[in-house]
């Protein structure tokens, strides 16, 4: 049973909500329905115990772990000796991965990522704020038959901050780390300041060239492209969304989030963008539930703050219309 621990996890006043055996949360919102309350668990007493990233991130290494951990060190240029140590709770997942947690650094927004920084890596993270981007399940849960998310070293209350080779590629974007190991005195800015500064010294540079730094320069004869490539991640957010039950208000700004970088360069409306989103909130039941000027909403910031995202690179797997 995981009633125990969640009470435990509640009772230090962690924000914590339930999960199935299969990971996937059992609350209407996801992880933003978490609470330093272990009520659900008096019905449900075997849900694992599902932990937003808010004043912790995590990194995420998969099995086969001797795999994982050689392809982080070579992206870090790190020993795995070294991290380890700078690493105050590490834990053992059900199946032979490992989670390694850090302590939010305040003011540095942590990316949630997929095979970044490296082949069978992934973050989970937070905003500059503190707000969760996801979630883990929490260490000490025990899975239906009887496996558990095994804390091989420290406790959840006494993390320590990641050190600046890991933050970098927590923080920065691939195309970002590719322009900064070209320019040598950005790279010299950036190793000198405070990592809560990085983002800043980055956006300067950036303004200083007139464009962005990590964006392809969109011409007359890529826009084709990119107009296909946006018609086809059009398509994928608009199903994504229309089969959702749970999470749908996150999803819809993120969705819009990932499509900004169309708005700005003008290869896709507002109105286009918003059009798609708007069918699919409307067939996921969002506008029954939540109303049609939510997703407006959303979208609308979600395009405002996406605005300076750059243009992701032709991948043509769409068909070319």
């Amino acid at each position: 049973m995981n009633l125990d621990l969640a009470r435990q996890y509640a009772n230090s006043g962690h924000a914590i909500f339930p999960c199935g055996f299969d990971k996937k949360p059992r609350t209407p919102h996801g992880h933003h329905d978490a609470r330093p309350d272990a009520a659900a668990w008096e019905t449900t007493p075997d849900a694992l115990i599902g932990l937003p990233t808010t004043d912790h991130w995590v990194l995420d290494l998969d099995a086969p772990v001797a795999t994982s951990k050689t392809a982080l060190c070579a992206a870090l240029g790190v020993d795995w000796a070294w991290l380890e140590e700078r690493c105050h709770l590490i834990v053992e997942t059900p199946g032979r991965g490992l989670h390694l947690y850090f302590k939010r650094t305040p003011g540095i927004a942590i990316r949630n990522t997929q095979g970044d920084p490296a082949p069978g890596i992934d973050l989970r993270g937070h905003d500059d704020t503190g707000l969760p981007k996801g979630y883990t399940i929490a260490p000490g849960s025990r899975m239906a038959d009887g496996r558990v998310y095994r804390v091989l070293r420290g406790n959840l209350d006494r993390l320590t901050e990641a050190p600046q080779e890991l933050l970098h590629f927590a923080v920065f974007k691939p195309r970002q780390r590719e322009q900064i190991a070209r320019d040598e005195a950005l790279a010299r800015a950036l190793s000198a300041a405070d990592p809560t500064e990085w983002l800043g010294i980055f956006a300067s540079k950036r303004a200083k060239l007139g464009h962005h730094l990590s964006a392809p320069v969109l011409d007359a004869n890529n826009a084709p492209g990119y107009r296909g490539q946006f018609q086809h991640d059009l398509e994928q957010e608009e199903t994504a969304l229309a089969g959702l039950t749970d999470g749908r208000r996150k999803f819809v700004f993120e969705a819009a989030a990932r499509l900004a970088k169309y708005n700005k360069p003008e290869l896709a409306t507002k109105d286009e963008i918003e059009a798609g989103l708007l069918k699919a909130w409307t067939a996921c039941g969002g506008e029954s539930d939540y109303g049609a000027d939510y997703a407006v909403g959303a979208i609308g910031r979600a395009l405002e703050l996406g605005a300076n995202d750059e243009l992701p690179p032709l991948a043509r797997r769409f068909r070319e219309r």
